[in-house]
């Protein structure tokens, strides 16, 4: 969202206050390209740094395998496209909720006062757990499994498997869509809804 701003607003100024450690998070990913707007396809494609042809369904005992391009984007790269632009956007981690009291934001460390606030917090959820594996049954994973619902631990939704191009396979818990937002979007369509004019 703030590098959508501050690409089609010249004079905009942002202030963008992130409850991760890290701005723009730790976590990548993935997403179906041929499902993004071509403004939020322009953002991705920035941040992305992996792609493969198509990705793997697993459910209810059975693979299917969908020819779409996807690509995993990474927040480093959104750190290093917003570093470029730190005249004109301050990016501050580590914040806890800020109070707004009419123009003014208050959070742990700072006040600022703001023409406009936008707050995504709605739309983040539970952190995937991720860890990278080099074993045998995954190794030789050419096509990402964006969802296998039949491996997945209670109180997860599915597995995710990320083929990192030399013999590792990265592999999120994927948290529990609850609730109308989560269970209703994904990361693609929450791309195109924060580009839409």
């Amino acid at each position: 969202m703030a590098l959508h701003l501050l690409a089609s607003e010249p004079d905009a100024r942002v202030l963008l206050l992130c409850g991760d450690a890290q701005v723009g998070g730790d976590q990548v990913e993935p997403v179906i390209a041929d499902r993004l707007q071509p403004g939020a396809r322009d953002l991705a494609d920035m941040c992305c740094v992996r792609s493969w042809e198509g990705y793997y369904i697993a459910r209810d005992n059975a693979i299917e395998r969908f020819d779409e391009p996807v690509w995993l984007l990474d927040p480093v790269q959104v750190w290093l496209e917003l570093a470029q632009l730190s005249d004109r956007c301050t990016a501050i981690a580590g914040c806890d909720q800020p109070a707004v009291s009419g123009e003014r934001l208050t959070w742990a460390g700072g006040t600022a006062l703001a023409d406009r606030y936008v707050d995504l917090s709605a739309l983040t959820t539970a952190r995937a757990e991720c860890e990278i594996l080099g074993i045998d049954a995954v190794r030789q994973l050419s096509l990402p499994i964006l969802a296998d619902y039949d491996t997945a631990a209670p109180g997860w939704e599915a597995n995710q498997l990320l083929p990192l191009g030399d013999e590792r396979v990265l592999v999120r818990k994927l948290p529990l869509r609850a609730g109308l937002v989560a269970a209703n979007s994904t990361f693609e369509s929450l791309l195109n809804a924060l580009v839409a004019d």
